[in-house]
């Protein structure tokens, strides 16, 4: 699977991420589906909804969040293609707590924050099986953006 995204709204969550730290950001991913692509369009940033003393290694998206997203999108003729969260001061992969709560077909991009700071980024998908995550491909859909390395 491939993941399409473009510079400026990584940068949207690279300010997110940055402004929650030290606590996990999340909020969703906007676009559509073509064959094994993805093309988010645009980015929703939403509340960490998890009590403040486990903010710090979980999110929690309420459904009032989910289902106004849903709304926002179903009027663009979009959908909700993923999930972004940060990690901080930690590594840009699933944990334990993602897998369990997973949904199949969602993208995962996952922001590792250290010290502040964005470190590394990845995009993950849900295998059929839901034992583990698959990386997905990650694409910038411009040139113009500073920040993708």
């Amino acid at each position: 699977m491939e993941l399409q995204i473009a510079g400026h709204l990584i940068n949207k969550i690279k300010k997110h991420c940055e402004k929650i730290y030290p606590e996990e950001c999340c909020g969703f991913m906007v676009g559509s589906f073509a064959e094994n692509i993805k093309v988010v369009s645009e980015v929703i940033p939403v509340k960490n909804y998890e009590i403040v003393s486990e903010r710090k290694n979980r999110f929690k998206i309420n459904e009032f969040d989910f289902f106004k997203t849903e709304k926002i999108a179903n009027k663009r003729n979009q959908t909700i293609v993923g999930i972004y969260h940060s990690h901080p001061d930690d590594y840009a992969k699933p944990s334990k707590i993602d897998l369990e709560f997973g949904l199949p077909g969602f993208s995962y991009f996952i922001i590792s924050v250290k010290n502040g700071k964005i470190n590394k980024f990845n995009s993950w998908i849900l295998a059929d099986n839901r034992l583990a995550f698959e990386k997905e491909t990650l694409v910038k859909t411009n040139s113009k953006d500073l920040f993708w390395k």
